[in-house]
């Protein structure tokens, strides 16, 4: 009786690869593994012109800590927020928007930003 890896019982043949196919082989694998790696590049938010957002979406507006967030309401420089229910806490995404352009508006230096006679 002929063996399993007898090609007359249709046992696939093995190629084994060159050095050159095997290199490539191993470059195409690296470079997908190392695609899959990097992040994909996300558009920027928007700020919806109205509607509630959450801490964790006030936050990638505003480059601060939740620490700070929270600090700044009860001291009053930024917009209260609204209670939904016991554990939700929304902001206005107006208010957010007027905080926002207030504080861009005080920190643009004087003479800047207008038109020049």
């Amino acid at each position: 009786m002929p063996s399993r890896g007898d090609i007359r019982h249709g046992a696939p043949i093995v190629q084994v690869p060159t050095p050159k196919a095997a290199a490539a082989a191993a470059s195409a694998a690296l470079d997908t593994s190392r695609s899959a790696l990097r992040p994909a590049t996300a558009p920027a938010p928007q700020l919806p012109q109205t509607g509630f957002l959450r801490q964790w979406q006030v936050l990638a507006f505003v480059p601060i800590s939740k620490s700070t967030l929270w600090r700044r309401v009860q001291v009053g420089s930024f917009p209260e927020p609204v209670k939904l229910s016991t554990r939700i806490t929304v902001w206005r995404a107006e208010d957010l928007r007027r905080w926002i352009d207030a504080a861009a508006g005080a920190a643009a230096p004087p003479g800047r930003g207008g038109r020049s006679p």
